[in-house]
């Protein structure tokens, strides 16, 4: 269907100031843009963001440039987050995008956002940081996340076997070190269906002629 074009209407940057010419019962206009290009538009393309294929390009490339930042390893950290939430193609993507984990909007659509809320957070630049979700459930988002070690991310994951004794809550790695007792055998007495007290609080044999200093 032929769209109505207004005389001298204006359709984003461009400005119609008369018709070129009709063709397959389809019109098609002159137009000026804002930077003065002449470029003929047919009715169905001039809409709010029309502008001439100069003005377009140079936008094009002003949001790939403006932050000069695509192979810094947050810009590149951003992309793997964006990728993880909404691309299925990525290998990654059922544990985020495909149980429902998002990125919020500002920082979806905008990798400026996203750097001015993570640099603020304690320990942004710091070797071997990387940003990891506080709730492991919940979203990419500037109240859920923090600066971590892949040792603190992997205490965080959501499969990760939490023990309980005296109120204070601990995976079983942290366990293992707050306690100095072998993850082996406290990983062993889990499966195997033991309290948690029990888990946590039962000595380990020692092996026969083995002296425990």
């Amino acid at each position: 269907m032929n769209k109505v074009v207004s005389k001298n209407g204006v359709y984003g940057d461009l400005t119609v100031i008369g018709l070129a010419y009709i063709k397959n019962s389809r019109s098609f206009w002159r137009c000026v843009c804002s930077c003065g290009e002449e470029v003929v538009r047919r009715s169905d393309s001039l809409k709010d963001s029309a502008c001439c294929p100069k003005c377009k390009g140079r936008r094009q490339s002003a949001r790939l440039t403006t932050h000069g930042e695509t192979k810094t390893k947050l810009y590149q950290e951003w992309q793997g987050i964006k990728r993880r939430c909404y691309s299925p193609k990525d290998s990654m993507y059922h544990l985020y995008g495909g149980r429902g984990i998002k990125m919020c909007d500002q920082w979806k659509n905008s990798y400026e956002a996203f750097k001015e809320d993570v640099s603020k957070l304690q320990h942004f630049g710091e070797p071997h940081m990387t940003l990891d979700r506080i709730d492991n459930n919940g979203d990419y988002e500037p109240s859920n996340v923090r600066w971590a070690t892949w040792k603190e991310q992997g205490n965080n994951r959501r499969n990760n076997r939490k023990l309980t004794l005296n109120n204070e809550t601990h995976t079983l790695s942290e366990w293992s070190e707050i306690l100095n007792m072998n993850f082996n055998t406290l990983s062993h007495r889990y499966r195997q269906g033991w309290s948690d007290e029990a888990i946590l609080t039962t000595p380990i044999k020692q092996p026969k002629g083995e002296v425990k200093a």
